[in-house]
């Protein structure tokens, strides 16, 4: 008897396995990728709810990170609305050292290869959207069999 589900048999596509300390890399870039959403939800959120105060903000982490406490600091809130702002400027703190902590073991990793090295010395590899000391550097470490 025959299926009449109308699927193709599955064909399984095997990916190439990836050395401990490729595996690694790709971990700590992913880990900081999410750090970096959960930094801009957490600008937005924060963001949002003191213009919901009247306080607007520019977009931007840094100028966020620059302007946020003065504005809260300077803002009238009630005693409830300062704590919680308080704490969300905390969690952006930690967020922001975590980052930092990242940051510096990833440019430490790339010091040591000299491909990392090369990638890094070539200013247009280091654009907006691949802000990482030594972004996506996976390939390089690819083996040559």
């Amino acid at each position: 008897m025959r299926s009449v589900t109308g699927t193709k048999p599955l064909q399984v596509h095997f990916a190439p396995v990836k050395t401990t300390e490729q595996q690694d890399l790709q971990s700590l870039h992913r880990v900081r990728e999410r750090l970096i959403t959960q930094r801009t939800s957490l600008i937005n959120h924060t963001r949002g709810l003191l213009a919901e105060y009247g306080v607007a903000l520019p977009k931007g982490a840094w100028r966020f990170r620059d302007q946020a406490p003065a504005a809260v600091a300077e803002t009238e809130l009630s005693e409830l609305a300062y704590f919680l702002f308080s704490e969300l400027l905390d969690q952006l703190r930690d967020v922001d050292a975590r980052l930092s902590k990242l940051d510096t073991r990833i440019v430490a990793i790339c010091r040591e290869h000299d491909a990392c090295r090369r990638l890094v010395a070539f200013p247009a590899m280091l654009t907006p959207g691949n802000t990482s000391p030594c972004h996506r550097s996976l390939h390089l470490f690819a083996k040559t069999d």
